[in-house]
């Protein structure tokens, strides 16, 4: 159970923004260690995510959260490589391993990211939902102050993982890097084909003039098409 706004602190030691991976993990992390953390997250989960496809190299991580059980038992399609198109009307399929053990997963954001964020939950981190941060005070030599609608929050530190919120970027206390500016189409298919064989979970990708299109099955039928 979500912890109820009544139940706001008026001091911890670490206040996380952003109850996605990165929020999530960091405040399992830290409150492993023994840090007073709360979690504040704008929305509700499950919510809707982009953003689907982990390679291999997460497996070590969520060895180390302890949670890789979790996921492995969540449904996922398991994927074995990419197959690409780029530069050439060939696809070229790399493989993570020779013997196709050595697998990813093609998650569904709003499952995987409620699994972390209940992970972080039920060791010790104090998760709100529904509650945006809404000003990061710095307070020299003391610390920090967070204001939401509820209320204040005093924490030695503070971390942002709110993502495109951008909580500091928008005090401008967060550097921002505008170098590249792309726009990213993406819907969600029901039926559409894919790779045969071992290749069915594979994540596609393909190069045209002006950019590229990105494409992954999921377990609950829909695939993911990304311009």
């Amino acid at each position: 159970m979500a912890t109820t706004l009544e139940s706001l602190p008026t001091s911890v030691d670490i206040i996380v923004a952003g109850g996605g991976p990165a929020g999530a993990t960091i405040s399992r992390l830290l409150a492993g260690l023994g840090y007073r953390v709360i979690l504040l997250e704008k929305r509700r989960f499950p919510r809707h995510q982009i953003g689907e496809s982990l390679t291999p190299s997460i497996l070590p991580m969520l060895d180390f959260l302890g949670v890789r059980t979790r996921v492995e038992e969540a449904g996922f399609l398991r994927m074995v490589g990419h197959t690409v198109c780029w530069g050439s009307p060939q696809p070229r399929t790399s493989y993570y391993s020779a013997d196709h053990t050595r697998r990813g997963f093609q998650a569904w954001r709003a499952d995987f990211d409620q699994i972390l964020l209940e992970h972080a939950r039920s060791n010790g981190v104090q998760v709100i939902e529904g509650q945006a941060v809404n000003y990061v005070g710095l307070d020299e030599g003391a610390g920090v102050t967070v204001r939401t609608r509820q209320g204040h929050i005093a924490a030695s530190f503070f971390v942002d993982a709110s993502g495109h919120a951008g909580v500091l970027a928008r005090q401008g206390l967060r550097r921002r890097d505008d170098t590249f500016q792309t726009l990213a189409l993406t819907a969600y298919w029901q039926g559409a084909t894919g790779p045969a064989g071992s290749d069915f979970a594979n994540t596609l990708l393909e190069t045209y003039a002006d950019g590229l299109v990105w494409s992954v099955p999921l377990h609950n039928g829909l695939r993911n098409v990304t311009l």
